[in-house]
């Protein structure tokens, strides 16, 4: 696969990138004045006119599938399912939290990705992150106290926008910790293609596409 579409919608200031292979060749982040159903299509008609792309050049999609926003979601999974379908296109589901983890780089400790779900809960998850990434909890909505009480070692880095809403209630926990630069905080189109590059045995195409739902 060359061309790839990757599809952040997850949060409100998400964006889409383009890939050529493994090489992000532009992004583009969203206003969050704009709503998503207005923003997402001429967003990607524009990125692809500025790379001299067509629509049919690329050769498939990846589409951040939560948790998160779920209207912001929506939009991003039926407009990659239906660009899908029309050009007989693969797509790539990219759990979000993964992609958020991945974002933080190489770690010794587990990587708790963390994004705020309001009312004083977070949509969490704890990954190994280094050469290969691999999932070591489900995704969850709970307590951010929760989810550090059951954290996979003494020792965790956090990432994600969960860090900044619930700072202090992290640091009561007197759990050791740290947290990777706040420029990965948030999901970003660049590291749902930069997973979806090592995730490219997991496409979805044809009647299929339906299954997916955010």
């Amino acid at each position: 696969m060359r061309y790839l579409l990757a599809v952040e919608t997850s949060v409100v200031d998400g964006g889409i990138a383009v890939f050529d292979s493994d090489r992000m060749l532009a992004m583009e982040r969203f206003d969050r004045e704009i709503p998503a159903s207005a923003r997402l299509i001429p967003a990607i008609e524009l990125l692809l006119s500025q790379l001299q792309l067509s629509l049919e050049q690329l050769d498939g999609f990846a589409v951040s599938i939560g948790p998160g926003s779920f209207t912001g979601l929506r939009v991003g999974l039926t407009a990659v399912k239906t660009l899908a379908r029309f050009l007989d296109r693969p797509v790539i589901p990219v759990p979000t939290l993964m992609a958020l983890a991945v974002s933080a780089g190489e770690q010794d400790d587990p990587v708790g990705a963390i994004l705020d779900a309001r009312k004083g809960e977070v949509f969490g998850a704890y990954f190994r992150v280094g050469a290969d990434t691999s999932r070591i909890t489900p995704d969850r909505v709970l307590p951010i106290e929760t989810f550090i009480e059951n954290r996979p070692s003494e020792r965790i880095c956090l990432v994600g926008n969960g860090i900044r809403e619930y700072r202090e209630r992290i640091d009561a926990t007197g759990v050791l910790h740290s947290t990777v630069p706040e420029m990965h905080w948030e999901p970003s189109p660049e590291w749902v293609g930069r997973l979806a590059v090592r995730l490219t045995g997991e496409t979805v195409t044809g009647n299929d596409l339906f299954k997916l739902a955010p």
